[in-house]
């Protein structure tokens, strides 16, 4: 409906302004010898009047209206919905016939005919608005930032931001009452995996707060035996087992009845998937398997949220940074860190289609398990490997070119 306005308008404005103009354009080009006269000073007056015409067009019909538009919204959409509506619905009939001329001539043309729903913005598109609107000062820096998180959100899959199998916190399904102590003075996350024999045979999860009130109640259990034995002692019965309350330490716990069904995914599945599973299921932890069901590691609702609002803080306390730019123009990257996080923050161009990490990307290029001092260079990028965790790069420099120039 705006399209065939502003193409009837441009019409009608053609047609009354060159009408109007003309007496006027007459007299300014009186100065005309009269022998160019005719054909010559009536293409003069018509080109000048088209060039006027078309200015007061773009200047009045189209830049003021959208820049008044742009600052006062709100109201320039309650003013001029009435008109809109009964003009649309005036012209529906010449709108409809005009899309299906348009239409039959694109798929006539072997040309995919659009329809009302796909006569929008991409996300790409919507990507390139924001970078203008902030280049613009419409959006501040924060704001710019989560609403291209939200664009690329279902682009990202949980191979990429999971927690991997080598950090995860879990615990053995028949743990020892010592080796539980032990597990709650480390401060765990509230929702911790249960396994029968290794991490691939996951049975469940448990909470921290079940595991301590597990705990609680042994502690009061052996209270209770230490002072009926204290008592039996005093009463001159059998003397105190002092290596009896030794062994409490060593007695096995079953953890099967606090446990909760997990949640699987694979490990392909987009993070705007699993953010609706875990919608549904009404949890905020699932177990990443890979295609062999083996676990590959596990992703929580707050990785998915800091895809969005950034890096969460953590409660225990301050934790080094994953991506530190030295003084010496150098980049210290955690090997976990993302290739498409790397390639965003600083332009560069890894490749990212066999790897996901940039310890991933190292160890492709060495070919081999790396060790410390290891170097590589990736696209012109020279990477050396600063710290090694048995076969797993925790730390790796960067050193981009001097002259800031990098193959993509």
């Amino acid at each position: 409906a705006t399209q065939v306005g502003i193409t009837i308008a441009s019409l009608l404005l053609g047609g009354i302004g060159e009408r109007t103009l003309e007496p006027i354009l007459g007299f300014v080009f009186g100065w005309v010898p009269e022998e160019w006269w005719g054909i010559t000073r009536t293409a003069l007056i018509a080109g000048v009047a088209y060039f006027i015409m078309t200015a007061l067009h773009v200047i009045m019909g189209e830049l003021m209206p959208k820049s008044i538009a742009l600052q006062r919204t709100e109201r320039t959409a309650l003013w001029i919905a009435r008109p809109m509506t009964f003009f649309a619905v005036i012209f529906s009939p010449l709108i409809w016939l005009l899309n299906g001329i348009g239409n039959f001539l694109l798929r006539r043309l072997g040309f995919h005919a659009a329809e009302g729903h796909d006569q929008v913005h991409s996300p790409e598109e919507l990507d390139m608005i924001f970078t203008e609107s902030h280049k613009g000062g419409e959006i501040n820096q924060t704001e710019f930032e989560i609403l291209h998180r939200v664009v690329r959100f279902s682009d990202t899959s949980v191979r990429a931001i999971m927690v991997p199998r080598l950090e995860m916190q879990a615990l053995p399904v028949a743990v020892s009452r010592k080796a539980l102590v032990n597990f709650l003075q480390s401060r765990p996350h509230t929702r911790i995996p249960v396994y029968e024999d290794s991490l691939d045979e996951i049975l469940g999860m448990v909470n921290s707060k079940d595991l301590e009130h597990l705990n609680n109640q042994e502690l009061s259990r052996e209270l209770e035996q230490l002072k009926s034995a204290i008592s039996d002692k005093n009463n001159g019965q059998r003397a105190l087992d002092f290596d009896q309350a030794a062994d409490a330490d060593a007695k096995i716990l079953d953890l099967t009845p606090i446990l909760v069904d997990a949640a699987f995914v694979p490990e392909t599945i987009k993070i705007d998937k699993l953010l609706t599973e875990f919608r549904k299921r009404r949890q905020q932890i699932a177990i990443i398997v890979d295609e062999y069901g083996g676990t590959s590691g596990l992703i929580t609702l707050a990785d998915l949220l800091e895809q969005v609002f950034g890096d969460m803080p953590d409660e225990a306390g301050e934790t080094e940074p994953e991506i530190l730019q030295r003084p010496d123009g150098s980049i210290q990257v955690a090997g976990g860190v993302s290739i498409d996080e790397v390639n965003e923050l600083f332009g560069l161009g890894f490749p990212s289609d066999e790897a996901v990490t940039m310890a991933g990307l190292v160890i492709n290029a060495l070919g081999r398990t790396a060790v410390v001092g290891d170097e590589v260079e990736v696209n012109g990028i020279r990477l050396r490997v600063e710290h090694v965790d048995r076969f797993r790069i925790s730390t790796l420099s960067l050193f981009l070119p001097t002259d800031g120039k990098t193959e993509s």
